[in-house]
């Protein structure tokens, strides 16, 4: 082995940090932050999209979730792959 081959650390992940997404559950409303630019969409368990949502690069983001069908969703960027889980409970 070689010596250069041990990691000793991790880089510093800054503004490239994961996105939050709360409260998961969410029973009325969803806030993103940190996401990236671009469209999501919020995808039933049963593959329907539900919701596309443009995300403008603001700070933070609110998504109405309301009228949803409690259960699980996933919320994906079809631009970089970012997929997080998320339960809808009321």
């Amino acid at each position: 082995y070689q010596p250069e081959d041990i990691t000793t650390g991790v880089a510093s992940l800054g503004s490239s940090a994961a996105p939050r997404i709360w409260p998961n559950p969410a029973s009325s409303e969803l806030h993103l932050e940190g996401m990236p630019e671009g469209p999501l969409q919020l995808i039933a368990a049963d593959g329907r999209i539900v919701r596309n949502i443009a995300v403008s690069g603001a700070v933070g983001q609110m998504i109405d979730v309301s009228g949803l069908t409690p259960g699980l969703y996933i919320l994906r960027s079809p631009t970089t792959g970012l997929a997080e889980r998320v339960t809808i409970a009321r």
